[in-house]
């Protein structure tokens, strides 16, 4: 269904118990796509009227593929100097990689790179949420599992929200002259389940 030559979807969209995988295209063209996947309670063709990126149904992922912006790119792909942080702070998330803690407005992040991808965690300060222990969960994961591999630029953006229970995550990877971008609000690993099925 979709119109660019080329195109390429997750095949795993982990959901909830009972739910039902489904989807819509938002856009899709030659140029690029959007589609929405769901968890319906039962089974729904592709693009049912049901579906809605603001409706009952839950929104379990989105994925677009979309050409490069110069603007917009330069902000997200933006690159963290690891060289700034002193040696002594740096956490041991495993596999030789080494995270780097920084506290901000509230906020606590992790930092850390692995091959050409560069992976931020964030949360609430006041919610004592373990950073380095979910980044090690990832970085397990990641030793056993491939992530596409970008020929320019990835990242992956994992923000918990306050209170610590809805999580966002982005995972954006540029292919030449193409950027994906899959975001969701379930859990990072599921996030990366579906990053890693990407083809």
């Amino acid at each position: 269904m979709l119109k660019k030559k080329g195109a390429v979807l997750p095949r795993t969209t982990p959901l909830d118990k009972g739910q039902k995988l489904t989807a819509s295209i938002a856009s899709n063209d030659a140029k690029g796509y959007k589609v929405y996947f769901y968890g319906a309670p039962k089974a729904l063709p592709i693009g049912d009227p049901s579906l809605s990126p603001d409706g009952k149904i839950p929104v379990a992922a989105s994925f677009t593929a979309r050409g490069k912006d110069t603007k917009r790119d330069k902000d997200l792909f933006a690159k963290i100097d690891f060289s700034q942080w002193p040696a002594e702070q740096a956490v041991d998330l495993g596999h030789k990689i080494k995270g780097y803690p920084e506290g901000a407005a509230g906020s606590q992040y992790l930092s850390w790179k692995e091959g050409r991808w560069q992976l931020q965690l964030r949360s609430t300060t006041e919610d004592k949420i373990d950073n380095a222990a979910i980044a090690r969960k990832i970085v397990n994961y990641l030793e056993k599992n491939a992530l596409p591999a970008p020929h320019d630029n990835g990242k992956i953006t994992i923000d918990y929200r306050p209170g610590g229970k809805e999580v966002k995550v982005g995972v954006y990877w540029q292919d030449g002259d193409i950027v994906y971008e899959l975001e969701t609000g379930r859990v990072p690993i599921d996030a990366l389940t579906m990053a890693v099925s990407v083809k």
